[in-house]
């Protein structure tokens, strides 16, 4: 009897070791589901919201010709005398007609008074740097549409703004694609209706 009494003796005590280790199984269960949780409520309630985007404000071309001044090279206007060429910025002039453009508001684009052509973001890109060149103004594609914003003259395609390059802000630099960024001085122009 007493080897009975032994091993019921020694199964309650494995009984009392199971039960114990289900228990602290459970009580780790429930510390790591609350350390879980707890970790989501701080991370949501640390969570910075994001900035308002604020809408693309439009203004309006004028209907008439005009020059595209630049805010930092102030003598220089954008410029364009061939077909394939590049927009370069070149000093402005009330009398050439290669500084002069026009927008046309069914189309979205910007048409060389000299040359008829419209000014097109080359190869279609969608990059900052890219360069600006001229082509026919017949069925002008997305990367030949522009709009006036409050930050530039931004494209359609990719809403990058007509700009100067960093560190070549001379006359004869390539017009470029840059940032719309309000303090981005190189995509600031003043439009210069004829006189």
């Amino acid at each position: 009897m007493s080897n009975y009494n032994q091993l019921i003796e020694l199964n309650r005590l494995l009984m009392g070791l199971f039960l114990n280790l289900i228990l602290y199984v459970i009580i780790i269960a429930c510390l790591l589901i609350i350390c879980i949780g707890a970790y989501y409520v701080i991370k949501l309630l640390n969570k910075q919201p994001s900035p308002p985007t604020s809408p693309t404000v439009t203004i309006a071309f004028p209907t008439t010709q005009f020059q595209i001044n630049s805010n930092q090279e102030t003598t220089g206007c954008i410029f364009n005398q061939i077909y394939g060429g590049f927009l370069t910025l070149n000093q402005c002039s009330n009398t050439s007609p290669s500084n002069f453009w026009i927008y046309n508001t069914g189309t979205k684009t910007l048409e060389n008074e000299n040359t008829g052509l419209c000014a097109y973001v080359i190869n279609d890109s969608n990059v900052a740097g890219a360069l600006i060149q001229t082509g026919s103004c017949s069925s002008p594609s997305v990367y030949a549409q522009w709009e006036l914003t409050a930050d530039g003259i931004m494209n359609l395609a990719n809403n990058l703004c007509l700009g100067l390059p960093s560190g070549g802000a001379g006359i004869g630099s390539n017009i470029v694609l840059v940032q719309c960024a309000g303090n981005n001085p190189s995509a600031k122009f003043n439009l210069l209706t004829k006189s």
